[in-house]
């Protein structure tokens, strides 16, 4: 599993916590919502959503 958040971000905190109590394997992949990374092209291919 991957998560993609920010460190800022208290949905994101709230799924760490879950994922570290769960013991669930998960790679965390940090999106800097600040810098604009969501709108990167390599972001958008993760997500087709993002505009």
């Amino acid at each position: 599993m991957k998560l993609y958040n920010f460190y800022q971000s208290s949905a994101a905190y709230r799924a760490r916590i879950a994922i570290y109590y769960k013991n669930i394997d998960c790679e965390f992949i940090s999106v800097n919502l600040r810098k604009g990374e969501q709108y990167s092209e390599e972001y958008k291919e993760h997500n087709k959503q993002a505009s």
